[in-house]
């Protein structure tokens, strides 16, 4: 018996993420997580992971395994996570990647820690390698888990459960064509699976040659570098940018490209990526093997052709056309975000779209049959919580007030309330008595304490934490400081936008941890220094020549928007002042609560635009000739759109006689014999529908039938068995066995229909005894 829960993955922009229930084992079938990494969307995962036995990961990209950290850390999920070795290793990068590129905006849903934490639950394993888990019930057979080759990504597999009632096989996202440094997947060697758990994302997708498009990105790279202008290349971290980073630097050395531009791949884990790619030849295609053993020479082991740039500045120091490659693949965020923006309004450039990226992505959008000219683009802000309007402040409720909609609810409900209503509780502490014929007001007196508390008296301190005598006289502030200096209000109302009072612009405060001195109010809060506040006005040119040091792109926002990252508002000066290395560490330890914010902008994208399928993803005819091969008892189809699952389930369901099930997310579905339980979680429990159950029937009902006899009966050895056991005379008499001097004979008729033996003699003993020894010989229904 095995049951599927869609936890989340029904729809075609949904990650993978399903519960498998078999021989008593809770089965985690992916855990990924979309590029918003908003947390409301894994509230079903937080429902089960505490129950859950083990993880299956297929695929080291986002999709499939970037809920893993945050699981571990809050939802209590606590057990062995299994994957193959390139995707343990490659996952880690994906996952560190898309960490850095976040946190600028303040993506705090777990950081490198609680990757590497959630790395070091991953149990690597090799294509092939059995897992053997006993069963939780007695009575039936071990679990066996083997992950096999899958295409795509390299590591990338598909998992084959052998279990008591029979195999499961978890296939989605799979590639039936062999590339430059994968082999094809190995589906079609299992073939009659008692379950298939497979996806139809690629349906739709066009079938187009490998040479067709390689040709089309060559040319058009070619055409744009010989023009001067640049190629950028959104990938994603560490799965289908090996493909692309392989055959475009083959491309570029056998065209010379070296003089016409340069070959760069920006990723803030890109060395990383190379070398781990550099370790894992044996995981590779037979022709990458194939060149390591003839060559000695690494497949990934890249020349001097291709430049590695860790940071934007590297990049910005080769001057002249360039062609990028940069992350991330959706142009949602990451170095490919930043790049592009600087490209899309020269119409000589050229953006090249490998994949089709989330769902509502800038690159998904551009795969529409009919391109819009604006491009609706998500930007991640990170905005100090004070500068945002009342409306998007998150509003604190105490414990001990009702919140407005409360009191007036219950308002509402006491004036509905017919007959008499009871006294309310006094919890105000005043007594109203009337005394003299006026109502007077006492207040009740407080009860002691039944154990009264010791006094304590907090002691001043006369040293800091360093050991330095605190003098009064050093924080106080002088009459003349209190003045900002034209420049310095300037400076400070870039910060904090117009302020309706400019006399409020400075205010003397107390300065940070140590004992700092007191500053303005925004970024100047502390200095971290001991110093005057009236050494602020010796130092307004240094304030002046910080203004000018903003990132790049970060000084033309519009009126009233204060996109500014505290990381980067000035560049670091050795002299200790404002400017320095000490006011960057001030504006840290400072921690002013910010808020992430989402802001829709409208872009018009004036460069040139080419998309290009390198998903890697089997499109809809090669699903289909694929399963006709595999030929499954029951099918399930996770994600996808409804018009592509519906293709799919009607042609399965035509052609193939198989049973296909289309769960929707939250619904449970018995897999095995296809009854749905309809259990939708709702608030946490789950409401199982009646099951019908198959009754024998009586027997005065029961048919009876023909005798059927299986078997294949052989005349060699019956005349033996004649011989030996009957002690009967056999002798063969061309096609027909003569028992007995002809008494009886034995003659075997095959036609295309049906095969017989037909028996001809009198009644006699020997008779029964030849037709008995006869019919042993077959399994009589």
């Amino acid at each position: 018996m095995a049951d599927l829960r869609v936890l989340y993955g029904e729809k075609i922009s949904d990650p993978f993420c399903s519960l498998l229930e078999v021989s008593g084992y809770k089965i985690l079938l992916d855990c990924g997580w979309n590029e918003d990494f908003n947390p409301d969307f894994l509230k079903p995962l937080a429902k089960v992971a505490k129950d859950i036995d083990f993880v299956l990961i297929t695929f080291p990209d986002i999709p499939h395994l970037g809920a893993l950290p945050y699981a571990f850390a809050n939802f209590g999920l606590d057990c062995p996570v299994y994957c193959t070795v390139p995707v343990w290793r490659m996952g880690r990068l994906f996952l560190e990647d898309a960490v850095m590129n976040y946190e600028e905006v303040g993506m705090t849903q777990f950081t490198i820690k609680h990757v590497r934490e959630a790395i070091d639950r991953m149990k690597p394993l090799k294509f092939s390698q059995d897992v053997i888990l006993e069963s939780k019930k007695p009575e039936e057979d071990p679990l066996t888990v083997t992950p096999y080759a899958a295409g795509r990504i390299i590591g990338g597999c598909f998992w084959h459960i052998n279990f008591d009632s029979g195999v499961i096989i978890y296939a989605v996202e799979f590639n039936h064509r062999t590339e430059q440094h994968l082999n094809r997947f190995v589906l079609e060697a299992f073939s009659r699976p008692t379950l298939l758990i497979t996806d139809a994302t690629c349906m739709s997708y066009p079938t187009e040659r490998r040479q067709s498009l390689d040709s089309q990105l060559f040319q058009a790279i070619q055409a744009t570098l010989s023009q001067g202008a640049d190629v950028l290349i959104p990938v994603d971290a560490g799965g289908r940018v090996l493909e692309l980073l392989l055959c475009l630097y083959r491309f570029w050395i056998q065209a010379k490209m070296d003089n016409h531009g340069y070959f760069i791949f920006s990723s803030r884990v890109a060395e990383s990526i190379i070398e781990y790619a550099k370790s894992l030849a044996e995981w590779m295609s037979d022709s990458c093997r194939n060149d390591l053993n003839n060559t000695h020479r690494r497949p990934f082991q890249f020349g001097e052709s291709l430049k590695v740039a860790l940071n934007l500045a590297e990049i910005d120091r080769y001057q002249g056309p360039k062609l990028i490659l940069a992350t991330n693949e959706s142009l949602i965020g990451g170095y490919s975000l930043k790049i592009w923006k600087k490209l899309l309004r020269a119409p000589p450039n050229l953006l090249i779209v490998p994949q089709r990226g989330q769902y509502g992505s800038p690159t998904q959008q551009f795969f529409f049959p009919h391109r819009p000219k604006y491009i609706n683009l998500k930007i991640r802000k990170l905005l100090p919580t004070r500068l945002l309007p009342a409306q998007t402040k998150p509003t604190i409720t105490p414990a001990n007030k009702d919140t407005p909609e409360e009191s007036t609810a219950e308002k509402s409900q006491e004036n509905n309330n017919s007959g008499p209503s009871k006294p309310k509780p006094n919890l105000t502490g005043v007594k109203v008595e009337k005394e003299g014929g006026k109502m007077v007001k006492k207040r009740k007196r407080k009860k002691k304490a039944k154990f009264p508390l010791f006094s304590f008296k907090k002691e001043e301190r006369k040293y800091d934490d360093y050991g330095e005598i605190i003098d009064p006289e050093d924080f106080k502030v002088p009459e003349e400081a209190m003045t900002p200096t034209p420049d310095m209000a300037r400076v400070n109302k870039r910060f904090r936008g117009p302020n309706p009072n400019p006399n409020q612009d400075f205010t003397p405060m107390r300065g940070g941890a140590g004992g700092g001195p007191p500053g303005p109010k925004g970024p100047f809060m502390d200095v971290g220094r001991r110093a005057r506040f009236g050494e602020f006005q010796g130092n307004e040119r240094n304030f002046q020549q910080g203004e000018r040091n903003f990132p790049p792109g970060e000084r033309n926002f519009p009126k009233g928007e204060r996109n500014f990252q505290q990381n980067e508002m000035f560049q670091g000066n050795p002299g200790g002042n404002a400017t320095g290395a000490g006011f960057k560490s001030g504006l840290e330890g400072a921690k002013e609560p910010m808020t992430m914010l989402w802001d829709t902008q409208f872009i018009r994208v004036h460069c040139r635009i080419l998309c290009l399928n390198y998903e890697g993803r089997s499109d809809g005819k090669a699903v289909k000739n694929t399963l006709s091969q595999v030929k499954p008892h029951n099918l399930i189809i996770l994600r996808g759109s409804v018009k592509d699952k519906g293709a799919l389930r009607k042609y399965m369901e035509d052609s193939q006689r198989c049973k296909v099930m289309v769960p929707q997310n939250g619904q449970m579905v018995h897999a095995i014999s296809g009854t749905w339980m309809n259990a939708l979680l709702q608030d946490g429990e789950e409401k199982k529908s009646e099951m019908r159950m198959l009754i024998p029937a009586p027997e005065a009902r029961v048919r009876g039938h023909a005798a059927l006899y299986l078997g294949n009966v052989k005349f060699a050895g019956l005349q033996r068995l004649l011989i030996e056991e009957g002690g009967l005379n056999a002798n063969f008499h061309g096609n027909i066995m003569v028992c007995n001097n002809g008494q009886i004979t034995i003659q075997k008729k095959v036609s295309k229909a049906k095969r017989s033996i037909r028996i001809e003699g009198g009644l006699s003993e020997d008779y029964y005894k030849v037709r008995k020894l006869l019919v042993s010989q077959y399994t009589v229904l």
